[in-house]
């Protein structure tokens, strides 16, 4: 006879949801402190591959980890005194660019006169201006020029994530010898995560150089300061794209005017879409299994938790949840849901399929 109570499986998703929304209000309490840690976790899952290219290449554990703590420190330098000059040069230039502004709000007042529109009743939102736009995006790369003390931890513990990695598939590969599901599971989730850190990062690269030879080509001032800043906005998904145009658009309307500009954001939209269309499905036969929907929601969901950066690290979020949600039967019809459809529904992991082809190392 099967004592088991009908109401267990509802009582047993009550208990995860709660549980899951107790975490998520204590990591927005502690977002101060976790913020930099998961910075640095994904900065680890970043580097694993190269840590395994390393390895493969013959080098010892050892030297391969210090080989990739060494191009971690330097792409972080690099990019981090990229930014600050580039900020302090562009923070100096923009009392010039204030004039150029000021004609073209003059001439398209006079524009819209002429069609019998009063310019009055059209006047933008002060903080939309275009002196505004380009003062908070001096801010917002300030920040991250501002955070290099916090750089400094997360590298420091990233190079931790990076030493336990060298002995994880070990450790493992010894557990799942006995077909675990649950660790097969934990097996799965941490590829996913580095598929899509190491997918992102590969084409938000490849992207970024796009667009800066893009706008050197037309002449925009601060290319580079763009480019970067679209490589980062390129793990915000949905609209990181929409964001990194606004900045080079409004130089190239400031500089040259509106064919310029015309120019950028068609160049930055037929780029991306290229990326992601053409590029990506090339280096990757099997995209991480999260719905549109849940992407869009996990930008505002995880922006709200751990702020700005929060945008960043939503999808690897979404990720994480989804697999807490399929480890128990109850609620592996929500983790379905947060997919994309294309895997049949309850799917187990194969106990037969190793470490290696899992994709931990």
């Amino acid at each position: 006879m099967n004592s088991r109570s009908p109401a267990a499986p509802l009582v047993n998703s009550v208990v995860v949801f709660a549980g899951l929304a107790i975490v998520i209000l204590a990591m927005r309490a502690t977002s101060d402190v976790l913020t930099p840690l998961l910075l640095a976790l994904v900065l680890a899952i970043a580097m694993a591959p190269l840590l395994g290219w390393f390895m493969k290449l013959g080098a010892s554990a050892s030297l391969a980890l210090i080989l990739t703590i060494l191009v971690t420190v330097l792409f972080i330098l690099g990019v981090v005194w990229l930014v600050g000059t580039s900020v302090q040069d562009f923070g100096d230039s923009i009392p010039a660019y204030e004039s150029r502004i000021e004609e073209l709000e003059q001439s398209l007042g006079s524009t819209l006169a002429k069609l019998g529109v009063d310019p009055d009743t059209l006047a933008p939102d002060p903080k939309a201006s275009p002196e505004a736009l380009l003062k908070q995006t001096v801010e917002f790369a300030s920040g991250i020029v501002s955070g290099a003390a916090n750089w400094g931890v997360i590298l420091l513990t990233s190079i931790f994530f990076l030493v336990e990695a060298t002995a994880i598939p070990r450790k493992v590969k010894n557990i799942t010898d006995e077909g675990s599901p649950a660790v097969l599971r934990i097996v799965r989730l941490t590829r996913d995560l580095r598929q899509y850190v190491a997918i992102e990062a590969g084409v938000g690269f490849l992207t970024a150089v796009a667009n800066v030879i893009l706008l050197v080509a037309i002449g925009v001032d601060f290319a580079l300061l763009w480019g970067i800043l679209a490589f980062f906005l390129g793990f915000v998904p949905a609209v990181g794209i929409f964001i990194a145009i606004v900045p080079p658009a409004l130089m190239a309307l400031i500089q040259f005017g509106v064919p310029q500009m015309l120019v950028v954001i068609l160049g930055y939209i037929i780029i991306n879409f290229v990326a992601v269309n053409l590029i990506k499905p090339r280096f990757v036969q099997k995209t991480v299994n999260i719905s549109v929907l849940v992407t869009f929601l996990s930008l505002i969901l995880w922006g709200w938790v751990l702020g700005p950066i929060g945008a960043i690290l939503g999808v690897p979020m979404a990720i994480v949840i989804q697999a807490i949600l399929d480890s128990t039967k109850e609620t592996r019809w929500l983790a379905y849901l947060m997919g994309s459809g294309s895997e049949p529904f309850g799917r187990e992991p194969d106990p037969n399929v190793g470490v290696e082809e899992q994709g931990l190392t």
